[in-house]
C-alpha cells in the first residue's frame, strides 16, 4: 500500500518489508502473507471477495495489463473515453490499446476557460455512446487534485454505454480516504 511519491506508511509495513528483504521467506509464508495482503486490501476498498483483489508492482504495471487485455477486445470504430487531467498511468495504457484495435479516443477535457475540472458530469456525458467500451479516470487527479465523481461517472456509463467497462485509478486518493469499490461500481 505504498503510495507514490512515498506516502507514510505504518510501521507494520516498514517492518514486514524489512523482513521480507533481509531474510529468506519461504514459500508458503510468503502465500500466507499474500492471502491476507489480499483480505486487508478487501477490507480497506470494501471489495466484495479477496480474490477479485489483484497485487502489483505498481498502479502503471497493474493498468498496463488491464489495458492490454481490454485491448483484445476492442473493434475498429469503439470508443475509449480517457479523463484530461489523470496520471498518465491512466492515459497511456489505454491510448495504446485503442491504437493497436483501432478504436477511437474520446477525451473527457478540462474546463477551458478555468483549466479546471470540470464540477460536473456533462463534459463526460456528451462523451458517451453505445460504442464506447472503455471510461478511464484518476479518482483524484495528482496534478490539479481534483476528486471526480467516479461513482456518477461510473453510473452514467452504466446508463448510456452498458457495454463499457470503468477504470479508476485510486492511487491519489487511497492515502486520504478510503475508497467503496461497491459504492463506485468500477469494473477495475
Amino acid at each position: 500500500m505504498e503510495n507514490a511519491g512515498g506516502s507514510q506508511v505504518p510501521g507494520c509495513v516498514v517492518e514486514g518489508c524489512k523482513d521480507a528483504l533481509a531474510t529468506r521467506w519461504r514459500m508458503e509464508l510468503g502465500k500466507r502473507h499474500v492471502a491476507r495482503a489480499r483480505e486487508v486490501c478487501a477490507a480497506l476498498l470494501n471489495a466484495l471477495d479477496p480474490a477479485s483483489v489483484v497485487l502489483g508492482s505498481s498502479a502503471s504495471a497493474l493498468l498496463r495489463a488491464v489495458a492490454d487485455a481490454t485491448s483484445r477486445t476492442l473493434l475498429p470504430g469503439d470508443e475509449v473515453v480517457v479523463c484530461e487531467w489523470s496520471h498518465e498511468a491512466s492515459i497511456a495504457p489505454w491510448l495504446h490499446a485503442a491504437a493497436s484495435a483501432n478504436a477511437t479516443v474520446k477525451w473527457w477535457r478540462l474546463d477551458s476557460t478555468t483549466g479546471e475540472a470540470p464540477t460536473d458530469l456533462s463534459g463526460l456525458e456528451a462523451l458517451l455512446s453505445p460504442r464506447t467500451r472503455v471510461v478511464a479516470l484518476s479518482h483524484v487527479s495528482n496534478i490539479l487534485g481534483s476528486v471526480n465523481d467516479v461513482a456518477g461517472a461510473t453510473a452514467l456509463a452504466r446508463r448510456l454505454s452498458p457495454a463499457a467497462s470503468v477504470a479508476v485509478d485510486g492511487v491519489a486518493f487511497v492515502p486520504h480516504m478510503c475508497p467503496d469499490v461497491q459504492a463506485i461500481g468500477c469494473d477495475w
